[in-house]
């Protein structure tokens, strides 16, 4: 009786180890799968590390900007122009693409400083498009 019970715990762990090792390994191959077919589709959907800001109009002190990002978080904390805090709205046009208005007359040329949510800060020179 103990003989039957040692060996069909020493088949249940060998028969363990064989299935997790098997089931790892496609697990590894599966997601080795998936960033490969990421990466293709990633330049079909435009997403290069590009990042810029184009100038569209001024109106009355309010500045219409688009700013062009990959792998953006969709949330935006605060706006520099310059040294200067201003206020701003945005609205996300597409997965790379946010449409920001700012309530500061900037133009060609003037340095933009961005904050993300998630702590990310970049600093801009603003194009024209």
């Amino acid at each position: 009786m103990i003989k039957e019970v040692l060996y069909l715990s020493i088949l249940f762990l060998v028969g363990y180890f064989v299935l997790s090792y098997f089931f790892n390994f496609y697990n590894i191959s599966g997601k080795f799968i998936a960033n490969q077919f990421l990466n293709q589709t990633n330049n079909i959907n435009y997403q290069s590390p590009v990042s810029y800001v184009i100038y569209d109009y001024n109106i009355n002190n309010q500045s219409l900007l688009y700013l062009v990002q990959s792998g953006m978080d969709g949330c935006i904390k605060n706006v520099y122009v310059g040294n200067q805090e201003v206020n701003f709205s945005y609205n996300l046009s597409n997965s790379y693409t946010y449409q920001l208005y700012v309530d500061y007359p900037v133009d060609v040329g003037d340095n933009i400083t961005i904050t993300f949510c998630n702590g990310q800060s970049n600093l801009y020179t603003i194009s024209n498009g």
